[in-house]
Order: C-alpha cells, then sequence, then structure tokens
C-alpha cells in the first residue's frame, strides 16, 4: 500500500497494482480506509517528532541499531554459507 501511496496513485490504480504484484484481490474501499489510516498515522507520528527532538534522536539510534543487526546477521549467513 505505501508503493501505491508514494507513485500517487488512484484508489483504482492501487487496486490493479495490488492484484498484478500481490495477486490478491482488494476492495476499492479497503483500499480508501487503508490509504488514510496510514495518512493519520504518519501526521501523528510526525507531530510526536517534530515537537519532542529527544524523539527524533531516540528514532535515529534505534533505526542504527536495527541496520547493525541486520549487517551482523547478513555477514553470519555469508560466513556460514559454504559456497
Amino acid at each position: 500500500m505505501l508503493d501505491c501511496i508514494i507513485q500517487r496513485l488512484t484508489a483504482i490504480e492501487s487496486q490493479l497494482y495490488i492484484k498484478v504484484k500481490l495477486k490478491v484481490e482488494v476492495g476499492i474501499d479497503y483500499i480508501k480506509k487503508t490509504k488514510l489510516d496510514l495518512k493519520k498515522s504518519t501526521e501523528i507520528e510526525l507531530k510526536h517528532l517534530q515537537q519532542d527532538q529527544f524523539a527524533l534522536i531516540e528514532l535515529f539510534f534505534d533505526r542504527f541499531k536495527e541496520i547493525k543487526c541486520l549487517q551482523r546477521k547478513q555477514r553470519e549467513i555469508l560466513n556460514n554459507n559454504p559456497n
């Protein structure tokens, strides 16, 4: 659904996009509701980050830790691969 929002697809275009990508039929009402929910939650999160700079810094470091963890897992997979 985020791809549809980023590409600014209409509800009908989103329905077709989801059908092609995920091979799932979804209704236009569901698409509109989901897009609206995502927009609202994004607005709430952005307002929170604007009001609290420490929350933004904390979010940054959380993402940093997440990336480091994923890199560690990737190295493990590569090191354990016999090829």
